[in-house]
């Protein structure tokens, strides 16, 4: 299925008797295995002492349009513009802000001096 000329496909046992080649590995993967078969090789092992190949298959994962819209959307950023937020807006604004600032501390953010450290910090 991967092998470049599917007619004579590459060997992945060589036998150390008469040098024959054959090939005796398999992939398997069920009907509904949810990747595309990208490509596939042999390597012989540095690790084992043996005359198989290893046989390393690639697929790629099929992303439904729905997941990949939702993907989309959840990486999607907010841009505010500001020339349109009237009196209410900023109000709101500013009690979330006050809000924010102190659920999570941030007074002590302020007398940290300016370096790199605290710059990562912030």
């Amino acid at each position: 299925m991967f092998s470049e000329d599917q007619a004579h496909p590459e060997p992945t046992f060589t036998s150390p008797q008469n040098g024959a080649t054959t090939r005796i590995d398999a992939i398997f993967t069920s009907p509904n295995f949810p990747f595309t078969p990208l490509y596939y090789h042999t390597r012989k092992s540095f690790l084992y002492l043996t005359d198989h190949y290893i046989v390393a298959a690639y697929f790629q994962l099929i992303e439904l349009a729905r997941d990949s819209r939702e993907r989309r959307l959840r990486n999607k950023r907010k841009v505010y513009n500001v020339s349109s937020m009237d009196e209410s807006d900023w109000r709101a604004f500013a009690e979330y802000s006050k809000k924010y600032y102190k659920e999570h501390n941030y007074k002590r953010y302020e007398t940290l001096s300016n370096n790199k450290h605290h710059l990562n910090v912030l």
